[in-house]
Parts: structure tokens; sequence; C-alpha cells
């Protein structure tokens, strides 16, 4: 199967993700097999094409965000950014249900490539399996952040379920999920004119205009600080995951440093970071979006910045 042409993802949007479809809406001879799982707007699907390729399909749940065309347009948008970046599993298809039917409920379908292993999953059921792969799951996973913030892409709903990977046969990680709730997309401007609804980058840039140098400029800092939060805020949710298993409370402090793969990257960020923008990274994460996420998944008495500093890592030595 070819992935979707996405050069143009607005031109796409218009001239075929809301074209109506007939059946199920399926292409390519798609069975569905069994469901995967459900998120708070989607289920998640196991299929197989006519070819024996596995795909997945991801439908929208009743009365989810992804029913409504400017939240479904937003989130395709973004995958749309994050897969011609490597950094989420192929596209092979996408389309949006205006009315529901008997067959294909409305919102925004979406086809893509299968990856047989996500990372909260083995951290949870089996998570020395992690150690002899730790090096090469954190390399890729600062590499795509890295490139997510040179794009102007920031995600702040990173979490190890959020994170799927596959040995083909060498490791392959990708991220997903890049709806509208918790993803922003919004380039860097001189210019005070609206440009998305972004609250939290608008917020980063205000902080990026106000505390830039001849050396740094605004634009640099800027992506230097939404790389750093979605380190940060990953290696904070890695840590408080491996708290909540079983398995893998049983391990030894040095294993438990290497458990947290994320946690190297987010310590040798600190080591180059300066105190200064230490300071602006505290007040990132006190933004109420943001925080509200750390609360949601670690708890209120995890929330604070101190709190997620430590989780993460994100300490010197």
């Amino acid at each position: 199967m070819k992935g979707l042409n996405l050069e143009d993802a607005a031109k796409y949007q218009r001239t075929t993700l809301l074209q109506p479809r007939t059946g199920t809406g399926l292409k390519f001879g798609i069975k569905l097999i069994k469901l995967l799982g459900k998120g708070s707007n989607n289920s998640v699907y196991l299929a197989e094409c006519k070819d024996g390729t596995r795909v997945v399909v991801r439908q929208p749940r009743s009365k989810s965000d992804t029913q409504r065309i400017g939240n479904a347009t937003w989130e395709f948008r973004n995958t749309a950014i994050a897969t011609e970046l490597g950094i989420c599993p192929v596209m092979y298809d996408a389309w949006y249900v205006r009315h529901a039917t008997r067959l294909q409920r409305g919102g925004l379908h979406i086809v893509c490539a299968y990856y047989s292993k996500d990372i909260h999953t083995l951290l949870v059921d089996t998570p020395y399996d992690v150690i002899p792969i730790a090096k090469e799951l954190r390399s890729q996973t600062l590499k795509h952040l890295r490139n997510m913030a040179d794009n102007y892409l920031f995600c702040y709903d990173l979490k190890p379920a959020n994170m799927v990977f596959d040995h083909k046969p060498e490791i392959d990680v990708r991220l997903i999920d890049f709806g509208r709730d918790f993803c922003e997309w919004r380039p860097y401007s001189d210019n005070s004119e609206f440009l998305e609804r972004a609250p939290v980058l608008s917020y980063i840039q205000t902080l990026a205009d106000a505390n830039a140098t001849d050396r740094l400029t605004p634009d640099m800092l800027y992506k230097d600080l939404m790389y750093a939060v979605m380190v940060i805020m990953l290696s904070a949710n890695i840590a408080y995951t491996l708290d909540q298993s079983r398995s893998a409370i049983r391990a030894s402090f040095s294993e438990r440093a290497i458990l947290n793969f994320m946690a190297g990257g987010a310590a040798e960020l600190r080591q180059n970071t300066r105190g200064k923008h230490t300071s602006l990274i505290k007040e990132i994460l006190r933004h109420r979006d943001i925080k509200d996420t750390i609360r949601h998944y670690m708890t209120r008495r995890n929330c604070g910045t101190k709190r997620v500093f430590y989780y993460a890592g994100f300490r010197r030595n």
C-alpha cells in the first residue's frame, strides 16, 4: 500500500477528505480483525488488506471531538505534518463522514501502518525487555521531538501509551495521537497577527520574544523551549508509569535509571540549559493547559514543577 500524498494537506482536506463514501468507507479490501483499544475519542482496530498487509483503522467514538469538522480537520493537518516528518505511522487513507450511516459513524476515520508494540504495555508488563533497547528508544524519540520542535509542532500529551514501535528488523519508534486538545502547530511570526488557535505556543512565543539575545534569536529560543518541555513531560510520564507498574517496582535503582530511557536525555538537557531558561521552562509548565494535563496523568500531588523535574530526571548531577 502507498501512503497518502500529503504535500499539500489543506488541498487534500478540501478535495478528498470530505467526499462521501458508500458502505463502510474502507478501500483496499480492508477487513477488520479485532479491537486493539479505545481512547477518549477513538476506537482502534487491527485490520488486514487483500494483499495481507496489516493496518490500523481508527474510527471515531460517539460524541467525541473528532466528530466535529473543525477538530477533525485540525487533527488531520497535525497528523499529516507528523507523517511527512516521519514521526508518526504512515497514513494510507483518511476521510470524514458528515452524516453517520448504519455502516459508518460520523467523524474522522484514518487508516495507517500497524506497529505491534507500545511502550506503555512494555513498561507495565515486561519492563526488563526495555533494557537492551533503551539506548535506541531514547535516540529515536529525542530525534522525533527535535524534529517536531524545528517544524513548530508541539504536543503536550506525550506518554508511553502514545509511543509505538516494531522490529523491522531494526527498531522503529513512532509517536501517535495529534488531536486538537493537546497538540498545536504555530510557526514563529515576527508580527502579532493571529495565526492559529494555539494558546500554549502563543505563550511560549511571548516568553521567547522577551528573553531572546543577539546570539539566541526569538525563533531559536521558541524551538528550544518547545523541545525542552516535550522531553521533560515525556520523561516524567514514563517515570510515573514505572512507579505504578508492579513489575518495574521490583527493579533496582540502577535498573530503574535504564528503564526510564528518556531520563538520560532530560539530564543531558539540564546540563546544557542555563538557569534563566530553566525558569522559562517552569513558567511554561505552570501554564493552565499544561498543568491540567500533568495533573490528569500524575495526580495533583505531582503536578508541581519541582516534582515534574524530579520525575523527569531534569536535574544536575
